[in-house]
């Protein structure tokens, strides 16, 4: 493949190109949590995005700012689907043994602000599970879904 400046001629280039993968490791504390996502009504991946994106709408239930705290949904050890809640800081703030800790309380007011929500069950909004930092998953964002999910949990 040669570079587009090769190509329309207006400047000289005698290299090619190479695709690069641009990274860091992000060292800090998770916590990670197996899903009950099997026989829902919905497709498991809508499921998990779903229930990750409340968890982390509810973190300020429990003292934690919501941009203090990232997730990811990740295959575990038995190929199941689990959700990935991580300590947004380099090197950790002990946001993920605070969630950790209090795991109960934060599933349990999640679900609650979940059924509190007005929209539609079969969406979501920026009051429920739609944020800024998650605008390429609204789509997948259903609010019955999550709350399909956190139950089980409880």
């Amino acid at each position: 493949m040669n570079c587009s400046c090769c190509a329309n001629g207006t400047i000289g280039c005698n290299g090619r190109l190479s695709q690069v993968d641009l990274g860091h490791r992000f060292m800090t504390d998770v916590v990670e949590l197996d899903l009950p996502v099997d026989g829902l009504t919905f497709e498991p991946h809508v499921g998990a995005m779903s229930a990750l994106h409340g968890l982390i709408s509810a973190v300020p239930s429990i003292g934690i700012a919501q941009n203090d705290v990232g997730g990811s949904l990740a295959v575990g050890t038995a190929g199941q689907t689990v959700i990935v809640l991580f300590d947004d800081v380099p090197g950790g703030a002990g946001h993920a043994r605070h969630l950790r800790a209090n795991l109960d309380q934060l599933v349990a007011q999640t679900v609650d602000r979940l059924r509190g929500c007005s929209c539609g069950e079969d969406t979501s909004c920026y009051g429920c599970l739609r944020s800024f930092r998650n605008q390429q998953s609204h789509d997948d964002l259903k609010r019955r879904a999550a709350i399909d999910v956190l139950e089980q949990l409880l």
